[in-house]
């Protein structure tokens, strides 16, 4: 996982700004931001964005033990939990993504955003090319 977002010209969106500080602290969304460095599994598990890593083979027996326990609860209170655990945040987080929309519309106007595409589609290093591992 990364967010190579600056590397083309763009800031981070999908509400990252609002949501990688919350989830990381400050620093460590900075850091993930700004370096577009690639995380692999063993960091996401630490960094607490996984809650379980299985097997590709046992992908589907498992997926479907979680469907199975998550059935078992009745709609009612899976309802309340999902709208409280959501209720706290939502309003900031739309207001960040509708910030973060407004600075991409601005940003894709920009010079460095015709570069950064024309680098991407040609494969070209440069300023704005490729995410570094």
């Amino acid at each position: 996982m990364s967010f190579p977002f600056l590397a083309r010209a763009l800031l981070p969106d999908w509400g990252a700004t609002y949501l990688l500080p919350r989830a990381f602290g400050p620093a460590l969304a900075l850091d993930l931001m700004l370096t577009q460095r690639r995380i692999g599994v063993d960091e996401c598990r630490t960094l607490g964005l996984l809650a379980e890593v299985v097997p590709t083979e046992s992908l589907r027996t498992r997926g479907e033990e979680l469907l199975r326990a998550i059935a078992q609860i009745p709609p009612q209170p899976l309802r309340a939990l999902k709208q409280q655990l959501r209720a706290p945040e939502v309003g900031a987080l739309v207001q960040s993504m509708q910030n973060e929309g407004m600075h991409q519309g601005a940003l894709t106007g920009d010079a460095a955003f015709v570069t950064a595409v024309a680098n991407f589609l040609q494969k070209r290093p440069g300023d704005a090319g490729p995410v570094r591992s």
